[in-house]
């Protein structure tokens, strides 16, 4: 578990982090913006990441406000759960289910778009893990809920779980 709120914790400094640099750069590159996209020939026709690239300089600065909110809110969100898992809560749990569970509307969106392979991989492993939160966290009284969570865990620490694995000493 430690491992995943770690994981959490590069999640959220990295979103804080373009969420700066983004209004740093767009204050900074606005001055040259006209004179970058509109001079090259074809721009409109880039794809791929010169194409994001391009469009990078046709946002306006509200929205680009908005979208470094939007970043701020995901690091906060990314560092609530990384605490709330570093301290083993059960509302960090449930915390963790509702933010991947969000983004479940978001793909099956791209996918109504255009489909692609990497697209439906995205869903599905995105499912796979609202799944496992689900049943293997016991998220909302599925298998028992919190009460046998509970008892899991007392089974498992103590000394009584100690001397439930170590072999019998021969007399």
């Amino acid at each position: 578990m430690r491992w995943w709120c770690a994981r959490k914790a590069r999640c959220a400094g990295t979103a804080a982090c373009a969420a700066t640099a983004g209004c740093r750069w767009r204050r900074r590159t606005s001055r040259h913006a006209s004179g970058w996209s509109r001079g090259t020939p074809g721009a409109s026709q880039a794809r791929g990441l010169l194409g994001y690239f391009g469009r990078a300089f046709k946002y306006s600065p509200t929205h680009l406000r908005v979208l470094a909110l939007v970043l701020l809110a995901f690091a906060a969100l990314e560092a609530a759960e990384m605490v709330g898992l570093w301290l083993n809560k059960r509302w960090a749990e449930y915390l963790t289910f509702v933010a991947t569970t969000a983004l479940v509307p978001f793909e099956v969106y791209e996918l109504t778009n255009s489909v692609s392979a990497f697209k439906l991989v995205a869903l599905i492993i995105n499912l796979a893990v609202v799944i496992y939160l689900l049943l293997a966290k016991r998220l909302f009284g599925l298998r028992g809920g919190h009460r046998a969570e509970r008892a899991r865990r007392e089974r498992s620490s103590g000394w009584g779980a100690i001397e439930r694995a170590t072999p019998g000493v021969p007399v």
